[in-house]
């Protein structure tokens, strides 16, 4: 029975060690649809919110096991590779801002049914639907707790349309982007949700211009100290279906280090407040009685609290107190006994 428990919590333990954890989740695929046939080469899926990079691998064989006939990293949610004519299998993993990838998608099949498509001709096709966003006015330098306003230029063809933009750093040789965008009176982390980032409008013509805030956010991984880093804006369409990223700028952040608040010390001058003791305060009330001519009398029944009170203000006179209780216990006991032999020696 021992040997049976040690055997279950030893798979358990394996299946924990062995099970990887995912920062994302896997990328959905969406053209082409599994067993299609097509005749274009463009590749898309639907955009994983928080990726900074996907890789997509096209193979000629279902087990995409053999070496790969394309292997791409792109920070968009699209690729176009160059393609014979046959059938393909694709599949594509999203990677977070901390460097962690998700789990690979199922694997999708297509048959392309064209002559050599060039990638080139995705590019002509997107210069016919060619959009503008670019930024301007980003400083060259800034402190790590400073934030600046820039100024963003948009022009798409999709008039009256929601985006969401959010300012991003990250070094040039990493891919974890980090920073806070002013969102109304809050900040908003680059980690979070893309629909809590700066919402937008293009009006009828497609067009928006405005100023976007920004600040680095040195709490997060992506910062490594002071040094230079790239700057660009994202940009999110209403339904996450789309990420377009801003033109990059290079910019130096300086840390500023934060020292830990200390509280005031108090002032010179002042001075603590001394509680007269009951025996200041006869005193006190004596000189003015005797001042104002009156004879002050104390009554008998104040010396209960008074000793009460001056106990308590001075622990040490408690042991007074208790002495000269017991001198007077002792005195009334000796003058008990003395009258009571008086009193014998008449009878």
């Amino acid at each position: 029975m021992l040997a049976i428990l040690k055997l279950l919590i030893n798979l358990i333990v394996f299946s924990l060690i062995t099970t990887p954890v995912y920062a994302i989740n896997t990328p959905t695929l969406v053209s082409p649809t599994d067993k299609s046939t097509v005749s274009s080469n463009t590749l898309t899926w639907e955009v994983v919110p928080e990726a900074s990079q996907y890789r997509v691998i096209v193979d000629d064989e279902e087990s995409i096991s053999s070496p790969y006939i394309k292997n791409y990293y792109s920070i968009k949610n699209q690729y176009s590779p160059k393609l014979d004519n046959k059938t393909y299998y694709w599949k594509v993993a999203a990677k977070d801002g901390s460097g962690i990838w998700s789990e690979f998608s199922p694997i999708w099949s297509f048959a392309l049914n064209s002559s050599i498509i060039s990638e080139d001709s995705s590019a002509d096709q997107d210069k016919k639907a060619a959009t503008i966003f670019e930024t301007s006015n980003v400083p060259s330098e800034i402190k790590s707790d400073q934030s600046f306003k820039l100024s963003v230029k948009l022009e798409t063809e999709k008039p009256n349309t929601k985006y969401f933009l959010k300012g991003a750093f990250k070094k040039s040789e990493g891919s974890n982007y980090f920073g806070e965008t002013k969102v109304g009176s809050g900040w908003v982390k680059n980690g979070s949700s893309y629909s809590s980032q700066l919402p937008i409008t293009a009006d009828p013509s497609g067009k928006w211009s405005g100023e976007l805030e920004v600040r680095p956010d040195s709490e997060d991984s992506g910062f490594d100290g002071s040094g230079e880093y790239l700057f660009k804006v994202a940009r999110y369409s209403e339904t996450a279906s789309g990420l377009t990223w801003s033109n990059e700028t290079k910019i130096k952040i300086t840390l500023v280090e934060v020292s830990p608040s200390l509280s005031p010390l108090p002032s010179p001058s002042s001075k603590p407040t001394i509680k007269p003791s009951p025996s200041e305060v006869i005193a006190e009330v004596i000189e003015e009685a005797s001042v104002a001519g009156t004879e002050t009398t104390i009554p008998e029944t104040s010396s209960i609290p008074l000793i009460a009170s001056t106990a308590q203000n001075n622990p040490s006179n408690i042991f007074v107190i208790l002495g000269l209780i017991l001198i007077g216990i002792s005195a009334g006991i000796g003058v008990y006994f003395y009258i009571n032999s008086r009193r014998q020696i008449k009878i």
